[in-house]
């Protein structure tokens, strides 16, 4: 009796933890149309979710559409990738990188947002199916940004369990031969531990019947963890970085969802090591008789940068930073040390 008592509330709180990822601000998105809507997963019974009249839905779905992306943007020279916005786990739609979306927009950026990851009978929630199957969409839909715009590359914005599904993409389908550069925000990485929970629930033996309860409508939250199968399997070769991609990884010491905040950071073995939180990956390739050495990957931490953010300095918050934007806009733009670009606050209106 007490042993599934402990079980309950091993996925009871672990389900609770993962749904705290859920914005407040975040408004309703739209329906998957039924014929299309994805097979794998279900509504679990007793689950209780919002329901929104036919009305609703269609002006969610035009708010939304018209708030993310404009199918009928063009490149520039000064911007000549589009940037493909990924939302985190179980995220309701577009509005939570409305910050970022306005702020490439008016800097002259073509900017997309998928909504990904979506089961049968909750439609308005992403995030949920298996993170392998959410690359897969990924990648449909970056061969559609990339036929609307003409562009050649992409450049990816992830957030949370967003990051993952980017880095299964660029690592295992066509991501390394479209993607440019990738930005993580509070990345997942080599996974969550929910507060030390997942290495208490597996001394005690009741980790896998926990997880077998969240895994019948969240699917992507199992493989989040730290651990998992899937996660094993991205990294199974030791890499995290895919030569030829740039990385900039975005982390808050005050990640309450990513626990510890480090499994965020990229890890990689360096030739050098400035200090032990901004690092830089050096990958070396012949050229005839030389070698080309280039920075490919760098994380940067939001408290050594801008101490007094408080309000962005969580897993949350710290996607809708100036700190992001920033340091996003100077990696994009091809800057080595997007960190010297960084301002803690956006500037007054002229």
């Amino acid at each position: 009796m007490r042993r599934s008592l402990f079980k309950a509330a091993f996925a009871a709180t672990t389900t609770l933890l993962l749904l705290s990822a859920i914005p407040h601000q975040q408004a309703l998105a739209a329906p998957v149309d039924a014929s299309t809507a994805p097979k794998q997963g279900s509504v679990p019974n007793g689950l209780s979710v919002p329901s929104l009249s036919d009305v609703e839905h269609q002006q969610h779905d035009k708010d939304d559409e018209s708030r993310a992306m404009d199918w009928s943007c063009k490149t520039t020279k000064q911007h000549p990738k589009p940037v493909i916005i990924l939302h985190g786990l179980i995220s309701y739609g577009f509005q939570s990188w409305s910050f970022m979306t306005d702020q490439l927009t008016a800097a002259g950026y073509c900017v997309f947002q998928l909504k990904y990851g979506q089961i049968p009978g909750m439609p308005f929630i992403g995030g949920l199916r298996d993170i392998r199957e959410s690359a897969e969409e990924l990648e449909a839909f970056v061969d559609k940004v990339l036929e609307a715009t003409g562009a050649e590359k992409v450049d990816l914005i992830a957030h949370s369990e967003g990051t993952v599904v980017s880095r299964w993409y660029v690592k295992f389908l066509r991501g390394k031969d479209v993607v440019d550069s990738v930005v993580s925000v509070a990345p997942v990485g080599r996974g969550t531990s929910l507060l030390g929970l997942v290495g208490v629930s597996k001394l005690f033996g009741w980790f896998n019947n926990a997880t077998d309860i969240v895994q019948q409508f969240c699917t992507s939250c199992i493989q989040l963890l730290q651990g998992s199968d899937l996660l094993n399997q991205l990294y199974a070769d030791g890499q995290e970085a895919v030569p030829g991609v740039r990385y900039l990884n975005l982390v808050t010491r005050n990640d309450q969802v990513v626990t510890p905040f480090s499994n965020g950071l990229m890890k990689i073995e360096l030739e050098e090591l400035p200090d032990d939180l901004v690092s830089n990956l050096r990958v070396h390739s012949d050229e005839g008789n030389a070698k080309k050495t280039t920075i490919a990957a760098k994380n940067l931490i939001i408290e050594d940068h801008c101490p007094d953010d408080k309000d962005h300095s969580n897993h949350f918050g710290i996607f809708q930073s100036s700190f992001v934007y920033f340091a996003t806009d100077a990696f994009f733009s091809g800057k080595t040390n997007p960190e010297e670009s960084v301002q803690c606050s956006m500037p007054s209106p002229s």
